[in-house]
């Protein structure tokens, strides 16, 4: 995901991501997700943000919102942070940063790439494999966007003619990529490896020696990030002929 000029906007609409220092798991207990959606949700009264999506995960959260600023914006996250880290911290009898970046942002230019951000965002814990279907988990805004699906349906199409951007580029076929930095793809992924261990309360040792697991998590790294054997063998410490044989 690029990182774009916090004083450059051309759009109304963008995608944030906030992760722990060293993907730290800074949401791993439910208290601690409960924690920081209750602060999105005062904060955002604040500072009149509308959170389209979110996603809280372990150890990043994705949200997207609409702004009428840039400086609104950038309030919001540093007040939803500042008091988030505090919380942590004494929760957990710590001093210094919690997050790794203030954050990350990405437009959103069009209608299909608001779609697509939605999308993407509901189905984090389902490429991370912590549930089947993003009904399963909690802390999502999966259900209560099902729930309201034609208040949605009648708001995107309010905002498709009330904003010029996303109206000039409604029809425009675009394919998102929120990973569009190589680092920040080979991270999802080496994340999405340790979420499944987590999961299954299995070390990458064992896993090594289960086929058929093995054969599950190379199939969805193969199918869901378009990424080579030689790469996945690298991610799970495998020789690649090793990966090839267990596909085969």
């Amino acid at each position: 995901m690029s990182r774009n000029s916090r004083n450059c906007i051309n759009t109304t609409f963008f995608h944030i991501m906030v992760q722990g220092l060293n993907k730290e798991y800074i949401f791993s207990k439910n208290e601690y997700k409960n924690q920081y959606l209750k602060l999105i949700n005062i904060i955002k009264l604040k500072f009149n943000i509308s959170i389209i999506s979110y996603c809280i995960m372990d150890n990043h959260v994705h949200i997207l919102l609409k702004i009428d600023t840039v400086e609104q914006m950038s309030k919001f996250m540093h007040k939803l942070n500042t008091l988030y880290a505090r919380y942590y911290n004494k929760n957990n009898s710590r001093v210094g940063y919690v997050f790794r970046d203030r954050y990350k942002s990405q437009q959103i230019y069009s209608e299909v790439q608001l779609r697509a951000c939605i999308n993407y965002i509901h189905n984090n814990p389902v490429k991370a494999r912590i549930c089947k279907f993003p009904y399963e988990y909690k802390y999502s805004s999966y259900n209560e966007y099902m729930q309201n699906i034609e208040i949605f349906e009648k708001n995107i199409e309010r905002i498709s003619n009330g904003d010029e951007i996303l109206q000039n580029n409604k029809n425009q076929e675009t394919k998102m990529n929120f990973l569009e930095d190589k680092n920040e793809k080979e991270e999802e992924i080496q994340n999405v490896i340790t979420e499944y261990l987590k999961l299954n309360k299995i070390s990458l040792e064992v896993l090594s020696n289960d086929k058929e697991e093995l054969k599950k998590i190379i199939i969805f790294l193969k199918d869901n990030y378009d990424v080579s054997l030689r790469k996945i063998a690298k991610f799970l410490n495998l020789g690649r002929e090793v990966v090839r044989k267990i596909v085969k």
